[in-house]
C-alpha cells in the first residue's frame, strides 16, 4: 500500500469521527474551570451594567377619544373615501408630541429655568433644548380595542416625570379643542371657493377644445386614409429596392465578364431573357431530337446532318441574343432607379402628411385630457363639499383626560430580572459555543472505545496520569508505587501481551511512537519490570540511538557501551549487558554514540544480536525510535513478532497516529496493537475497579507480581 493507502486512511479517520454526549460532557468537565469564569464574567458585566445605567422612573396618563356620529369603533365597512376610527385614533395618538403642545408645555412649566433640566444642560438651556429634551423622553400608543391613548414619559426624577406627563396631556386638549374649533368653518369656506374656480376653469378647457377641433378641421376617418396609403407606398418602395438591388448585382456581374457568353449565362437577369430562355428552349429540344436520330442513323446521314446543322445556327443565335442582352439589362436598371426615386418622394410626402396629422390629434387629446382631469377634480370637490357639512354636523369628536399622569414609585429601567437573565444565557451561550470550537478542533484520541474504533487494532492497555512524573522522562511506577493504577495498568498490559500468542512465538517485542515525547521508554520500561516481577527473564535493549533514555531511566550513565558497540563488532552480547537492581531484569542501553544511525541498524549485526537475546532470555523488549520521525524503526521489524505503538492520550493527532500504523504495515509487519498513555482516570473502563483507592478492592501491601 502507497501514498495513497495512507490518504485513505487519513479519510477514513476524518469522516469516521464522530461527537458523543460522553465526549461532550468530559470536555465540560475538563474545561468546567473555563466556563465558570465565562458565568462569571458575564455575571460581572450584568452586575456592572446594573451599577452603572441610569435609573429611568415612568410616569403614565390616558386621553379618552369620543366621537359623535355613526362610526363604529373598529367598523370595518367605512364608506368608501373616509378613514375608519382606527385610522383617526392612530393619528391622533401620533400628534401629541407635535411641536405646538412640546412648546406650549415648556412654557407652562418654565422649563428653561427648571433645576432638574439645569442639572443636565450644565452649558445652558434654550426653548429649542427643552423641545428635543421632551420630544425624545415622550411615548404615545393607542391601546388595543378602546377609545384610550395611552400618553407616558421617562425621565430619572420621577416628579417631573409626573408633572411634564400633566402638563402634555392638558395642553394636548387645548390645542385639539382650538384646532377643532375652527377648522370646520375654515375648510367650508375654502371648499366653497375652490368648487367656483374649478367650474370655471372646466369650461375654459372645453370651449379650447371645440375651438382646435373646427380650426384644424380633423376627421377620425382621415388619419386611417392617409396612413393606409403610407403603408401601401412603404410596400412598394420595398419591392422596387429588392428588383433593383438584383439588376444592380447582375449589371456588375455583367461588366466583369464583358462578351464571355458561358460567364454571362450565370447572370440571372441574361438567364432570365426572353428571347435567350427561348433559345435556350429551342436548342435543347434539338439536341434531344438528335439524340433519337442517333440511335436510328450515323452522322453522316442526311437527316442527320441537317439536325446538326440547325443546332449549330441555334447556338450562333442564342449566343447573339446572350451578348445582346446586357442592353436589356442596363435599360431595367435604369427604369428601376427612376422608379424607386419616384417611389420615395411620394413616400416622404405622405409621411409628412400623416406626421402633421397626428401632432393635431395630440394637441386636441390632450385639450380633451385636461378638461376631464377638471372635470374629476370638480366632481370630487362637490362630493367633499357636501361630506364636509354632513361631518361638521354628525362626526366631530372631543378629546378628555381619562387618567390623570402617576407618580411612579418603582424604576423602570434597568430591569434587573431581564439583565441577569441575559447575562446567564450570554454566559450559557458562550460557554456551549467553546464546547463546540474545542470538540471541532481537537482531533486526538482520548479514550479506550474511540481508538478501538478509529483504528481497528486492540488497545492493549490504557496507562493513566502518574503524579510522580514531572517530565516526560520515564519514571519506575511499578516499582515504586505498585499500589497505584499506573502500576496495575502494566500488569494489564502485560496480561494483554501474554494473550496474543504463545510466548515461544512473541518473545521480541518492541515499543514505538508516533513522535517523540509520547512516554514509549516509561511504557518499555515498566513493562519489563513487571514482566520480571513475574519471574520472567528479561532484558531490555535501548535501539534509540539518537535519543537514548533507557540507560538513564536506570541511572546508567551516557557513556556506557551498549547496542552501537555490539554492532560494531567492538564488544560482544555478554559483555554490554547489564544487570538491574531488580531481579530477572537485565538491560543494554544504547551505547556509544554513532553519525549514522540507520546504516548500523540495517546491517547484518541487528539480526545476530536479537537472536542472540532470545536464546539467553524468556522476554525480550526492545525500546525505539519514533516511526514517522526517524526510518530506524522500520528496518527492525523484521526481527520482532509484537509491535507496541504507544500514544499520550488527548496530545497526539489521530492522523499522525494512522500514518504511523500505515507505515508499520507497508514494513510488511502489523501492528499489535496501542498503549495510551497519561489517559485520564474518567476515561479508562473499569479504572474503579482496580484503583487501589478503592475501599472494596484496595491493596493491602506491596504486591510481588
Amino acid at each position: 500500500m502507497g501514498f495513497s493507502g495512507i490518504n485513505e486512511t487519513e479519510d477514513a479517520l476524518s469522516s469516521g469521527r464522530q461527537v458523543s454526549l460522553r465526549e461532550t460532557v468530559d470536555v465540560v468537565l475538563d474545561k468546567a474551570w473555563i466556563i465558570i469564569l465565562i458565568l462569571a464574567a458575564s455575571a460581572g458585566g450584568g452586575y456592572y451594567y446594573l451599577k452603572t445605567a441610569p435609573v429611568l422612573y415612568t410616569s403614565n396618563a390616558s386621553l379618552i377619544v369620543e366621537f359623535r356620529g355613526n362610526v363604529i369603533l373598529g367598523d370595518e365597512r367605512a364608506q368608501e373615501g373616509r378613514y375608519s376610527e382606527r385610522d383617526k385614533l392612530n393619528t391622533l395618538a401620533q400628534t401629541i408630541g407635535r411641536r405646538e403642545v412640546l412648546d406650549a408645555v415648556v412654557t407652562r412649566l418654565n422649563l428653561t429655568n427648571d433645576s432638574h433640566l439645569l442639572g443636565i444642560f450644565t452649558n445652558g438651556l434654550t426653548t429649542n433644548a427643552a423641545v428635543g429634551y421632551l420630544g425624545l423622553r415622550v411615548r404615545s400608543s393607542l391601546r388595543t380595542r378602546t377609545r384610550l391613548v395611552d400618553v407616558s414619559f421617562v425621565d430619572s426624577d420621577p416628579e417631573f416625570a409626573q408633572r411634564a406627563t400633566q402638563a402634555l396631556v392638558e395642553e394636548f386638549v387645548a390645542w385639539d379643542i382650538r384646532r377643532d374649533s375652527g377648522s370646520g368653518v375654515k375648510k367650508g369656506e375654502l371648499l366653497t371657493e375652490s368648487t367656483g374656480d374649478l367650474k370655471e376653469a372646466l369650461r375654459r378647457a372645453q370651449q379650447a377644445a371645440q375651438n382646435f377641433l373646427q380650426t384644424n378641421s380633423l376627421s377620425i376617418g382621415e388619419n386611417d386614409t392617409v396612413s393606409a396609403e403610407l403603408t401601401s407606398l412603404s410596400q412598394q418602395l420595398s419591392v422596387e429596392r429588392s428588383k433593383l438591388l438584383t439588376l444592380d448585382t447582375d449589371w456588375k456581374m455583367i461588366q466583369q465578364y464583358s462578351n464571355d457568353v458561358d460567364r454571362l449565362l450565370s447572370v440571372q437577369s441574361i438567364i432570365a431573357d426572353p428571347r435567350v430562355a427561348s433559345l435556350r428552349e429551342t436548342a435543347l429540344q434539338k439536341r434531344a431530337e438528335i439524340g433519337t436520330l442517333r440511335e436510328r442513323y450515323r452522322d453522316k446521314h442526311p437527316k442527320m446532318k441537317a439536325a446538326i446543322q440547325e443546332l449549330t445556327g441555334l447556338n450562333l443565335e442564342t449566343e447573339n441574343a446572350v451578348l445582346m442582352a446586357p442592353v436589356t439589362v442596363q435599360t431595367k436598371l435604369l427604369t428601376s432607379t427612376a422608379q424607386e426615386q419616384r417611389l420615395l418622394t411620394a413616400f416622404s410626402d405622405q409621411e409628412r402628411k400623416v406626421s402633421a396629422i397626428q401632432q393635431k390629434r395630440i394637441v386636441y387629446q390632450a385639450l380633451r385630457d385636461e378638461a376631464e382631469s377638471i372635470r374629476s377634480t370638480y366632481t370630487k370637490l362637490l362630493g367633499a363639499q357636501q361630506q364636509s357639512a354632513v361631518e361638521r354636523n354628525a362626526e366631530s369628536r372631543s378629546v378628555d383626560i381619562y387618567e390623570s399622569a402617576t407618580l411612579p414609585r418603582t424604576p423602570t429601567s434597568p430591569r434587573k430580572n431581564m439583565v441577569i437573565l441575559a447575562s446567564l444565557v450570554i454566559g450559557a451561550g458562550l460557554s456551549v459555543l467553546l464546547i463546540f470550537v474545542v470538540q471541532q478542533l481537537d482531533n486526538t484520541v482520548k479514550s479506550i472505545d474511540e481508538a478501538e474504533q478509529m483504528f481497528g487494532i486492540p488497545v492493549l492497555g490504557a496507562v493513566p496520569r502518574n503524579p510522580l512524573i514531572k517530565d516526560d522522562k520515564g519514571r519506575l511506577a511499578v516499582a515504586n508505587a505498585p499500589n497505584s493504577s499506573c502500576a496495575e495498568a502494566f500488569r494489564t498490559l502485560r496480561a494483554s501481551v501474554a494473550l496474543l500468542g504463545r510466548e515461544d512465538e512473541r518473545k521480541v517485542i518492541l515499543f514505538t511512537s508516533a513522535v517523540p515525547s509520547e512516554g514509549k521508554t516509561f511504557c518499555s520500561v515498566n513493562f519489563s519490570i513487571a514482566n520480571a516481577k513475574q519471574g520472567k527473564k528479561t532484558l531490555i535493549m535501548d535501539f534509540d540511538l539518537r535519543r537514548p533514555s533507557v540507560g538513564d531511566t536506570f541511572g546508567i550513565d551516557l557513556k556506557t557501551l551498549g547496542v552501537t558497540d555490539v554492532l560494531l563488532g567492538k564488544k560482544t552480547f555478554k559483555e554490554v549487558s547489564l544487570q538491574t537492581d531488580f531481579e530477572n531484569l537485565t538491560v543494554i542501553p544504547a551505547g556509544s554514540m554513532v553519525p549514522n544511525p540507520s546504516e548500523l541498524i540495517s546491517g547484518k549485526h541487528v539480526k545476530k544480536l536479537i537472536d542472540d537475546a532470545c536464546k539467553e532470555y524468556d522476554q525480550v523488549v526492545i525500546d525505539n525510535a519514533p516511526v514517522t520521525a526517524v526510518s530506524d524503526t522500520l528496518m527492525i521489524l523484521e526481527y520482532v513478532q509484537t509491535v507496541c505503538v504507544v500514544t499520550r492520550a488527548g496530545k497526539t493527532s489521530d492522523r499522525l497516529i494512522g500514518r504511523s500504523l500505515e507505515l508499520i504495515r507497508r514494513s510488511g509487519s502489523s501492528p499489535s496493537g496501542l498503549i495510551l498513555n497519561f489517559v485520564s482516570e474518567k476515561r479508562r473502563a473499569g479504572y474503579y475497579y482496580y484503583n487501589s483507592d478503592n475501599k472494596y478492592y484496595g491493596y493491602g501491601g506491596d504486591r510481588k507480581s
